[in-house]
């Protein structure tokens, strides 16, 4: 099937799961899209995302953390990447119950 995950071709409540790999974050509205991932899934079915996000240590007055932000947008072709805690608020705005986030940059010091 080739679609627009922004305007999904299939049924409410058509799957029992869906995953997305580094994929929503190219969304226009992330709300939308994830409300689109929400409909085609029956009650209570599961959504596993893995996203590019920033971490909520990102200090957007740091200049060294505004150039890798910048080299990460430019080297994945991506719009703005946004803080984890904002992709979890889209979700949750979208409909989905959180049930388990995890930041693999958590407890990572760089040297």
């Amino acid at each position: 099937v080739q679609g627009d995950f922004m305007e999904l071709p299939f049924e409410k409540n058509s799957f029992q799961a869906a995953y997305a790999i580094e994929a929503t974050c190219h969304a226009p509205d992330r709300v939308k899209c994830y409300k689109q991932v929400y409909d085609v899934l029956e009650p209570g079915a599961r959504f596993v995302l893995y996203e590019w996000c920033l971490t909520d240590k990102f200090d957007p007055n740091n200049p060294d953390h505004q150039y890798m932000k910048k080299k990460i947008e430019e080297g994945n072709g991506l719009p703005d990447i946004t803080t984890c805690t904002e992709c979890y608020k889209a979700m949750e705005a979208a409909g989905f119950d959180m049930v388990e986030a995890y930041d693999y940059a958590e407890g990572y010091e760089a040297e």
